[in-house]
């Protein structure tokens, strides 16, 4: 890695602890009621459904809290795109700290439309669709599919110049820019803080397109113990 690419790595990691230390103590409540998590899937709308959608989640972790606490990315904190995989609606996405066996690291992946949506793993979620000629589907998928067969490393320094690996909102982005449709129309989203400034692209970012046709939405209802 690059001497600027640890650089970044080491500002995201130590703006990320600073922010959890500061924001968890004050979710009191959070710590006295602890939400029952039991892998409820929402009502998918399976007839409805089509190659290239996107798929997007508001996440159970503190990461994906802090991540939508931004006003300008409140509304989900991750995105993947969805395809068929032997006759089953999977997601393809790049997702930090969800490793699928001991020792794996983090990576593009493969997974089912229902375990990325369940109760576990998602607080609330969205369909997009935007209409895509097949032709330019079945490219998408064969490009996404390669990089989940060649396990390409999540890109945990959030870099848009190196696409030797891929972030969740850079994956879904390169596969529509490479069919001629910019999801962002050039928006970016820029953080600065002290001690870090950076440009990156959220989920927000590519949720916008006027394209994107919203065809359904859920919110998990959770029961406390």
């Amino acid at each position: 890695m690059k001497r600027d690419g640890i650089f970044r790595t080491v500002c995201w990691f130590c703006l990320l602890a600073a922010l959890l230390t500061t924001a968890l103590p004050s979710c009191k409540c959070a710590r006295e009621k602890q939400a029952v998590m039991t892998g409820a899937v929402p009502d998918i709308p399976y007839d409805s459904l089509r190659e290239g959608d996107l798929v997007f989640r508001k996440g159970t972790s503190h990461i994906s809290q802090l991540l939508t606490m931004s006003p300008t990315n409140k509304n989900y904190s991750h995105v993947g795109i969805l395809f068929r995989h032997d006759g089953e609606w999977v997601i393809i996405h790049a997702v930090p700290n969800e490793p699928d066996k001991a020792g794996d690291f983090d990576r593009v992946k493969r997974e089912s439309l229902e375990h990325f949506f369940c109760d576990k793993m998602a607080i609330c979620g969205e369909l997009c669709h935007t209409e895509l000629p097949d032709d330019a589907i079945a490219r998408m998928r064969e490009r996404a599919f390669r990089w989940v067969n060649d396990s390409i490393r999540f890109d945990n320094v959030y870099d848009l110049q190196d696409s030797s690996k891929l972030y969740c909102t850079e994956m879904v982005w390169n596969l529509y820019c490479k069919e001629g449709i910019d999801l962002t129309q050039g928006s970016r989203t820029i953080v600065s803080l002290p001690g870090i400034k950076d440009t990156l692209l959220m989920p927000e970012d590519v949720r916008k397109h006027p394209g994107n046709q919203v065809y359904f939405q859920f919110k998990h209802q959770y029961q406390f113990n």
